[in-house]
């Protein structure tokens, strides 16, 4: 990448050079500059080139801006391919992400929308818009709300493997209401990239009557693995993800996507959206 750039920039260089002593005209075009062995120049050279270049940059900034506008323009265009084959993707696997028994599940179960989120407890943006979903939650009694434990940290953080385990063992023990309870306590906590510990998870699972140190070693691991795999099938890379669409029949024109963190306002405006094109 740079020593394209470094020979665009020397290309260029050279081609000005060439029109400003005259040995390039309309009648007889310019040739494309030789490839540079930049192997073969002293240091001194090296240095003198480098000289050049950085005049010819401070002289002529509109060529970085242009390069600078490309780059993101590309950028821009993969980051939309990337969302619209989640999007794709999501609706392909709409009965894994909206019926699966062993995902928490709380609203009701006739709900025309679904808000589903892939989350990690020691993920800190997870915790940053959890308040944000407990005030979504309570807006909109009318909607259900599905939770993916996706402990993609639990290699770095042994609490993250653990807090999404026990999840799974209030949601066998006790059921939703009692899941979503632990649920926020974990995140109440305020612990996250680390800094949650097993005692806050046993703390949080206390509440709801469930004694988490009698979890047995790799004790739904295959529930996590599954909530793995169907991430990986959606081509999700972090948390939290959140998605929004009808509870049946969704399709690519009323599905919603979000990678990263998203606000209350925004998480309501889509829901709203969503609601809409359901009622038609």
């Amino acid at each position: 990448m740079k020593k394209t750039f470094l020979t665009t920039t020397i290309t260029g260089l050279m081609l000005s050079a060439a029109l400003f002593t005259g040995q390039a005209s309309a009648a007889q075009p310019a040739q494309a500059a030789p490839a540079i062995d930049f192997s073969s120049l002293s240091q001194q050279q090296k240095d003198q080139l480098g000289q050049m270049i950085s005049d010819y940059l401070v002289e002529h900034p509109e060529f970085l801006m242009k390069a600078s506008q490309k780059l993101q323009e590309r950028d821009r265009q993969e980051q939309e391919k990337l969302m619209q084959e989640m999007v794709n993707n999501a609706v392909v696997s709409q009965d894994a992400l909206l019926n699966d028994p062993d995902s928490p599940s709380i609203g009701p179960k006739d709900a025309a929308v679904t808000f589903v989120e892939f989350f990690d407890y020691n993920c800190v943006f997870c915790s940053r818009i959890a308040p944000d979903v407990e005030k979504i939650m309570a807006a909109n009694p009318d909607v259900r709300f599905v939770f993916k434990e996706y402990p993609i940290f639990d290699t770095r953080f042994p609490s993250s493997d653990l807090a999404a385990k026990v999840g799974f063992k209030v949601l066998k023990e006790k059921g939703d209401s009692a899941y979503l309870t632990y649920h926020n306590a974990v995140y109440a906590t305020k612990h996250f990239e680390g800094e949650l510990t097993e005692q806050d998870v046993i703390a949080a699972a206390k509440k709801v009557g469930v004694d988490a140190t009698k979890l047995k070693p790799n004790e739904y691991q295959d529930l996590i693995d599954k909530n793995k795999e169907l991430a990986k099938k959606i081509k999700l890379t972090g948390t939290p993800v959140v998605m929004i669409m009808p509870s049946k029949n969704a399709a690519k024109n009323n599905t919603f996507v979000s990678p990263g963190q998203m606000s209350q306002k925004d998480m309501q405006g889509v829901i709203d959206q969503i609601k809409a094109l359901t009622a038609k």
